[in-house]
């Protein structure tokens, strides 16, 4: 998907315009699409220190077409002002790898790959602004693994779930679909 900004002020970093044209994505996450190469003004890759003169036309990649396509939505199996639980399926990521979407999470959205949190940030950006961390995710299943995942809406329903599953207050139940014989 690709955003085209025109440049209204004069003396303006190129990394500042983007977080102010763009709210819902840190100063931060800005700079590191600049640096990826996803930013171009006029038509060319610039630092996120550039200096903007005004005029220019600003585009930006941030998300590949899979991200525009998955029906978040639908996942959705139960939704109230405390938690968020959907049914997560199989071959999607919970987390991108590595650890800047902990201090930023809209860098999961520059991940290649799409991933819970990085719909989660798209989808229910106000999860940003409750003191969440990890985007209120409390637990985890495999990207092969489809099945039921509980998000926190609030920090204190967040800690009694973490609370919860780490004293294994929390019943899980696995099933699994084999094809051929088990040895």
């Amino acid at each position: 998907m690709e955003k085209k900004l025109i440049v209204e002020t004069t003396q303006v970093r190129l990394d500042r315009f983007l977080a102010e044209k763009i709210p819902q994505y840190s100063r931060t996450y800005c700079k590191d699409l600049i640096e990826r190469g996803l930013v171009k003004v006029n038509g060319k890759n610039r630092p996120p220190a550039f200096l903007l003169g005004g005029g220019e036309l600003v585009s930006v990649s941030t998300l590949s077409p899979s991200w525009a396509k998955a029906p978040f939505e639908s996942w959705i199996l139960h939704e109230d002002k405390e938690i968020l639980i959907l049914n997560k399926p199989a071959g999607l990521l919970v987390h991108p790898l590595g650890t800047s979407w902990l201090k930023d999470p809209d860098a999961a959205l520059g991940d290649k790959e799409a991933n819970l949190v990085g719909y989660l940030v798209l989808n229910r950006p106000k999860l940003l602004t409750q003191g969440l961390s990890r985007c209120g995710i409390v637990h985890r299943l495999d990207r092969q693994t489809s099945g039921v995942m509980v998000v926190a809406l609030g920090a204190a329903t967040q800690q009694k779930l973490l609370d919860d599953f780490k004293e294994h207050r929390v019943e899980k139940l696995y099933r699994a679909i084999v094809l051929g014989e088990l040895k």
